[in-house]
């Protein structure tokens, strides 16, 4: 409050201050980013609802006999399967990091806040002491001490946060670039792909429309109507009760060929519509040219391909109304067999035996080849997970070949022994004798429906076929995803190697140069001590040589000067310690650090184990899409925790390195200082000089010389003039 009045001053901190406006920007610019983009993608959404809707609504009004039917089918499968992938990237690759981008903002001013209040309370305590002190009348020293240590508590508290939010923030603010450059890649990238890709499915979707359109020019598809009735002619009149009160074999060929389940009754309805099969594949005009009752009943033709759309229902039997039995039967270990598979006689480990029916061509290197006719040993998979719906695990009798292969392009091999199913004419032969002759044979459906079902089962044989394909596309894009994934962050590790390898160099440059001055500092001080000991020495022996000279005053005065000496070598010896113990602690590099150091290594190994072993499974491995996604989520986590480490390495160390340079610096112009002292080297040549010239004088050392006396009996050699005893006999 004093404060905002202008009564008290506030603690500063113009740096900070923009530091905090950058960052209230970055927050906005976060937000609105996270606010727009989950619009944008809640849109995608709807388009893909609309255009999934849409393009169903196409498959249903698309009549099945216009050419391009199954095709569209695909095509729409193909579109649905790229929306669904674009989405998805768009939520796990673009919102997911730009959510947590944008989480670290709230935790940031949690801590901005706590500093405001922190600063606030330094302030508070900071006027508080001063008021003590300038109190001078009543001061109290208990209330003054205890003010100071509030006051160094609250500032301790204060500096450690501000100091914090000055690395953190740039910090911060730093990454906006770094981040933005990926999320944004990523973004574009995959609307590249995806309007590329789509692109190419409308392409072929407009092929079709055209190809129907010039099909439709030529006619093929206009009604014929024939309205015009016709007089019944006295010759035929019965020959139509005749034809249909028959049951010949025509009826059933017609009923096989046109995939229409024939009636056991003999109904006017039925009547007509066995005339018209008949018609349909002889080309005889009877049928329009009489009448079944004496009253004129015209009766319309109807297509052949109008009869492959009426529903045909699996449980109706073709004998007598008995139910079908085709079953199938799941084991506990999820695995499927068909009822009629054989499985007497078989070798070990194999479940039943099948028979293609389709040809088939491999489309990737764990899947089987085969023609119409070949049998095939259908075994478990290796791999439960590896199991995929709409594939069989099976081996190649005659070539041992093991592999995948789709079940709806074979079937089981039956058990029952008069059943002759050798081709598919035989079977068609042998559903003509069962259904004439009346039999109740139950077990023959399976046999029966294949045949009579023909064309429905081809139709759910190309859809079963088209989500195999779907599953086998989608596999095959999560592996060519994963394989730009893998060398994309690659590439980018590379590159953030090479730069933090640059730090890592200058790091160990400015380390071996304070190293270098340490290792100087310290011989300095080795040689200070010596000449220290020399000045020491010099003094003792000086103050001897003064008593001999009954206090000469040259030697008091140069033991004044060697006294003033040894103070100044005292203060160079304490500002040569201070400077090694300055250069020492910034040297020592932080526990955390060290930690940091440490993790880094060790999560930079896991990756690149882990992006060999990646790309190890890529290239050689057979993984389904559900095993390539759980292996991509664990390769996410090991880079995710690599990242993290190498960011917050490159924001620490040039922090290290910038501080290890001012640390060089000032060392070396406090060296400077240190040797500029001229007239320090310039007493200490003086004082040698006249240690020199008074330490030693000869006529002092003749006057104070000792006479020796020799003895009587001693005189000296003349040959190695020496004193020795000698017998003057």
């Amino acid at each position: 409050f004093l404060q905002n009045l202008g009564k008290v001053d506030r603690t500063a901190d113009d740096i900070l201050d923009e530091h905090l406006q950058n960052f209230t920007r970055q927050q906005y610019s976060a937000n609105r980013l996270q606010k727009e983009f989950n619009n944008y993608i809640r849109c995608v959404r709807a388009v893909q609802v609309a255009s999934k809707t849409l393009m169903d609504s196409l498959n249903e009004i698309y009549e099945s006999q216009w050419t391009g039917h199954d095709l569209l089918y695909v095509q729409a499968q193909n579109l649905d399967m790229l929306w669904q992938d674009f989405t998805h990237k768009l939520a796990d690759q673009v919102l997911v990091p730009l959510n947590t981008y944008q989480s670290q903002f709230p935790e940031m001013r949690k801590k901005i806040d706590k500093r405001g209040r922190k600063l606030v309370d330094y302030d508070s305590q900071r006027h508080n002491f001063q008021s003590l002190q300038c109190n001078l009348k009543k001061r109290d020293e208990i209330k003054v001490s205890r003010g100071k240590e509030l006051l160094e508590e609250a500032k301790r508290t204060y500096e450690q946060l501000n100091s914090e939010l000055h690395d953190e923030l740039p910090a911060l603010y730093d990454s906006r670039v770094l981040f933005l450059v990926t999320n944004l890649q990523t973004l574009f990238a995959a609307e590249q792909v995806f309007h590329a890709e789509s692109a190419k499915v409308y392409s072929e979707l407009e092929a079709i429309v055209d190809k129907l359109a010039n099909e439709s020019q030529r006619g093929s598809y206009t009604l014929k109507k024939n309205t015009e009735p016709q007089s019944p002619k006295s010759p035929n009149a019965n020959s139509a009760l005749i034809i249909n009160t028959q049951p010949a074999q025509n009826n059933i060929s017609a009923a096989v060929e046109d995939s229409v389940p024939p009636a056991r009754d003999t109904s006017p309805t039925t009547q007509l519509n066995g005339n018209a099969n008949s018609n349909a594949n002889s080309n005889d005009n009877s049928l329009n040219n009489q009448d079944a009752s004496p009253q004129s009943t015209v009766v319309p033709t109807k297509c052949v391909e109008e009869l492959y759309d009426i529903p045909v229902d699996y449980d109706r039997s073709i004998t007598n109304g008995a139910d079908s039995i085709i079953l199938d039967v799941e084991y506990e270990n999820g695995t499927n067999f068909s009822a009629g598979a054989t499985t007497d006689n078989l070798p070990p480990g194999v479940l039943y035996r099948v028979k293609t029916t389709y040809k088939y061509s491999q489309e990737d290197v764990d899947e089987l080849s085969f023609d119409v006719g070949e049998i095939i040993r259908v075994v478990k998979y290796d791999d439960p997970e590896e199991q995929e719906e709409g594939w069989l695990m099976g081996i190649k009798e005659g070539t041992n070949e093991k592999g995948m292969f789709p079940a709806n392009f074979t079937k089981p091999l039956h058990h029952f022994s008069y059943l002759p199913a050798t081709s598919e004419e035989d079977d068609i032969d042998f559903v003509q004798q069962r259904v004439t002759s009346g039999e109740d044979y139950s077990m023959d459906c399976c046999l029966c429906q294949e045949h009579y079902n023909k064309k429905k089962s081809t139709k759910y044989l190309i859809n079963d076929d088209i989500k195999a394909r779907s599953n086998r596309l989608r596999s095959q894009r999560t592996r060519e995803n994963m394989e730009l994934r893998l060398i994309g962050s690659q590439v980018e590790e590379a590159l953030g190697d090479d730069k933090q390898a640059v730090l890592i160099q200058q790091l160990d440059l400015v380390s071996n140069a304070l190293e270098a001055l340490i290792h100087y500092i310290q011989s300095l001080q080795v040689t200070n001590l010596a000449s220290q000991r020399v000045m020491d020495v010099g003094h003792l022996l000086i103050n001897s040589r003064s008593s001999l000279t009954d206090g000469n005053s040259s030697f008091k005065f140069l033991t004044g000067q060697i006294q003033q000496i040894e103070n100044k070598k005292k203060y160079r010896a304490s500002f040569l310690q201070d400077l090694k113990e300055h250069c020492s602690k910034s040297m020592t590099m932080s526990k955390q650090l060290r930690i940091l150091i440490e993790e880094h290594k060790s999560r930079k190994e896991d990756f690149t184990v882990a992006a060999k072993n990646f790309q190890n499974f890529l290239n050689k491995s057979k993984l389904s899409s559900s095993q390539l996604e759980k292996l991509r989520r664990q390769y996410d986590t090991i880079l995710e925790d690599y990242q993290e480490s190498r960011q917050i390495l490159d924001v620490r160390l040039p922090k290290v390195v910038n501080a290890r340079l001012v640390t060089l610096h000032e060392g070396f112009g406090r060296m400077v200082e240190f040797f500029n002292d001229f007239d320090y080297f310039k007493e200490i040549s003086e004082i040698f000089k006249q240690l020199k010239e008074n330490l030693y004088v000869e006529d002092l050392v003749k006057e104070h010389s000792i006479a020796v006396e020799i003895p009587g009996n001693v005189e000296t050699c003349q040959l190695c003039q020496t004193t020795n005893r000698v017998d003057k006999k």
